[in-house]
């Protein structure tokens, strides 16, 4: 009688599992690093302009001329220079209201702000 109860308990639960488990979705593994919808505008920009051999990545010769062309930019004065010397000067001076030589909390996202609809101007109000 003890072995019946057993097997029957046995039974019903596997009826039960069974069907909840086919529910269930496979857990799908991630593979690679895809990023897709993370990579910012500038890296689909670079990727764009630098990728040669069009496979949508940039390899270690491709990845050095960007690096290169980053370097020249920066040594010219251009897009991607580091704020620093001249460049924080200027900031400071234009957006410094209360001339202590530095930047409060409000000045400073007086000039973030201005910064950022510089860029969104720059890449056509994206």
């Amino acid at each position: 009688m003890k072995t019946k109860s057993i097997s029957l308990y046995i039974f019903t639960a596997t009826l039960f599992a069974v069907p909840a488990l086919a529910q269930t979705e496979p857990k799908q593994e991630k593979v690679g690093t895809e990023r897709s919808g993370q990579m910012g505008q500038r890296s689909k920009e670079m990727i764009k302009r630098f990728d040669k051999d069009g496979d949508g990545k940039l390899n270690d010769a491709e990845r050095a001329e960007a690096e290169k062309a980053r370097a020249e930019r920066r040594k010219n004065g251009g897009p991607g220079r580091p704020v620093g010397g001249r460049v924080r000067e200027e900031i400071i001076k234009r957006f410094d209201k209360d001339g202590d030589g530095k930047l409060n909390d409000a000045e400073r996202a007086e000039a973030e702000k201005n910064g950022d609809e510089k860029r969104q101007k720059r890449n056509g109000g994206q």
